[in-house]
């Protein structure tokens, strides 16, 4: 049902299409690499996975296969799991917070990417 459900949405639209997986929001219903490889052979436009689930084995398997069968596939990881979701091929991260309080986390990005020590230094 889960496949089905993705795979409805998915063909309803032409731009990209991303499931999210974030196992607390969602208990009952498990996102596998299985069912990415699933989807990746009935929808075109399924671009990738956000994934908050921090369950590195399921990154690691689903990046592994389902780069074999579609090069541009993108796995987003949440953003407690920057460096390691890098580390094992993550095209980027979420900062849920961001949503929240943007200019602050801008601040805090910026901040770091340049080795500032706080705010306004």
């Amino acid at each position: 049902m889960v496949v089905e459900h993705f795979a409805a949405i998915g063909s309803a639209v032409t731009i990209p299409f991303f499931v999210y997986n974030s196992p607390e929001e969602m208990p009952d219903s498990k996102i596998t690499a299985e069912l990415c490889l699933k989807l990746i052979e009935r929808l075109p436009n399924f671009a990738g996975v956000v994934d908050l689930s921090l369950d590195w084995q399921f990154m690691i398997e689903l990046l592994t296969y389902a780069k074999r069968k579609r090069p541009d596939f993108v796995l987003i990881a949440g953003y407690r799991a920057h460096g390691v979701a890098a580390a094992i091929g993550a095209t980027g991260t979420v900062f849920t917070l961001a949503g929240v309080t943007p200019k602050l986390v801008r601040e805090l990005y910026d901040s770091c990417s340049q080795g500032s020590s706080g705010r306004g230094a």
